[in-house]
């Protein structure tokens, strides 16, 4: 009777163990990445292409393209940085593949490119890294996050950026229509497009695929898990006859022009110095533009590069400034909810560092940030009832001609990678071009 009862206190205690491991990594893969700073002295955290600043961090594992990351370092002086990458799957959670099913090469590298500000009332230390390095490569594509953390303390995370590597093993081909109904035909855009999986073998594209597609780069109104309206064979045909494809056709992004911090442009209300030394801008207060007519206006689809003007090289002669945004609307007349900047300088997402108080004596929205000299591109959008979806309606208009810039992710769930969601394919399609 003792022995079973020791047998019975030992199974349970070994089931409670279980459990809780299984919980732990049960937790753990419930927790997707976003982008996103840890540090407050660092600042104009960037990943984009190499040479291509502002492109979608993409790159294919059959060709040579890499990634650029840069970031400036309030502290100065000369840090010890290290990076590495980690796999995530398609909804940018944790997998359990362990580094050295994914990397090629070592799991770690520094990043030992840097340079001291120069002529700037704030100092920074500027940090550039092109990857990936011979001596780190990804062996799988898929969804992955560069994070940076500092003397080799995986635990002091610097940043954690997202980025994508694909391999073109299926065909995609698309264009871009008009709302077909008549309440949408003037005001979204639909992407319409064909995927061909032949090139995979022994795939079953309604099992095996997932397809996701983004607007302008942005996270928070991604369309995810769509279906195909028909199937033949390995080709799928995705036609959009259950509006799941739909956008709001937005409209051009806003701009803010601080490349010279000597010339005033129109946008500028008042720039001078503070009592300790501080570039302060104030900027007009801007205006709806849902009830005007659409006017074409070149933009960066949100995008954002570093530069300055009044110097040589924006990287380490840039500038930093606190910049006003103003934005007018009367909220007894019509209430949006939470307020807040969107583009590639929020991070492309409802970023709760950039949502928009409000000021009921002068009727306005407004937000203060600290930003480096440069050209940025940015929207008003709202949101209502904690919706993570961010909507640039009210304040933006919509209309079906607005240039727009759409991505197409194609997932294959691999079995014999322990079910990696690798990408094997990603289309870009634009309402202008691709009609």
């Amino acid at each position: 009777m003792k022995i079973q009862t020791k047998s019975a206190h030992f199974f349970i205690t070994f089931c409670l163990v279980v459990c809780s491991g299984l919980s732990s990594n049960l937790l753990k893969a419930q927790e997707a990445y976003t982008d996103k700073v840890f540090k407050d002295h660092i600042h104009t955290a960037i990943l984009y292409r190499e040479g291509v600043p502002g492109a979608f961090p993409l790159i294919d594992m059959s060709g040579t393209d890499r990634l650029e990351l840069r970031f400036d370092d309030f502290e100065g002086g000369s840090k010890m940085y290290n990076y590495t990458i980690e796999l995530c799957d398609r909804d940018w959670k944790p997998t359990q593949l362990q580094q050295m099913q994914y990397i090629d090469g070592f799991f770690q590298q520094d990043i030992t490119d840097f340079q001291f500000s120069f002529g700037t009332k704030q100092p920074y230390t500027h940090y550039k890294l092109v990857f990936p390095q011979p001596g780190m490569r990804p062996k799988l594509s898929g969804n992955y996050i560069l994070k940076v953390y500092e003397s080799f303390d995986t635990e002091n995370v610097v940043l954690i950026k997202r980025f994508v590597v694909t391999e073109g093993l299926v065909k995609i081909e698309g264009r871009i229509r008009d709302g077909m109904s008549s309440m949408t035909r003037l005001s979204s855009q639909e992407p319409i497009f064909t995927i061909d999986a032949s090139n995979i073998p022994f795939v079953n594209p309604q099992r095996d695929l997932t397809v996701m597609l983004m607007q302008n780069q942005r996270w928070d109104n991604m369309k995810t898990d769509l279906k195909p309206a028909f199937v033949t064979g390995n080709k799928m045909d995705f036609s959009n006859i259950d509006n799941t494809l739909t956008f709001s056709g937005g409209n051009e992004y806003r701009f803010l022009d601080i490349r010279s911090l000597r010339l005033k442009n129109d946008k500028t209300l008042m720039m001078e110095e503070d009592s300790e030394g501080e570039m302060r801008m104030k900027l007009r207060k801007e205006l709806s533009r849902r009830d005007l007519q659409y006017t074409l206006l070149q933009d960066l689809n949100g995008n954002m590069f570093i530069a300055n003007i009044d110097g040589r090289n924006g990287d380490t002669e840039g500038g930093y400034v606190w910049v006003r945004f103003s934005l007018y609307h009367d909220r007894s007349k019509e209430e949006p909810g939470d307020v807040y900047i969107m583009g590639q300088i929020s991070g492309n997402f409802l970023n709760p560092e950039w949502k928009m108080d409000y000021n009921y004596r002068s009727q306005e929205y407004f937000l203060e940030k600290y930003l480096k000299q440069g050209y940025y591109n940015f929207l008003f959008v709202n949101s209502k009832d904690g919706s993570t979806e961010g909507s640039a309606d009210l304040f933006e208009g919509a209309f079906q001609r607005t240039e727009n810039t759409y991505y197409v992710f194609v997932y294959f769930r691999d079995l014999m990678q322990q079910g990696a969601d690798r990408i094997v394919g990603v289309g870009v399609i634009n309402s202008i071009t691709d009609r």
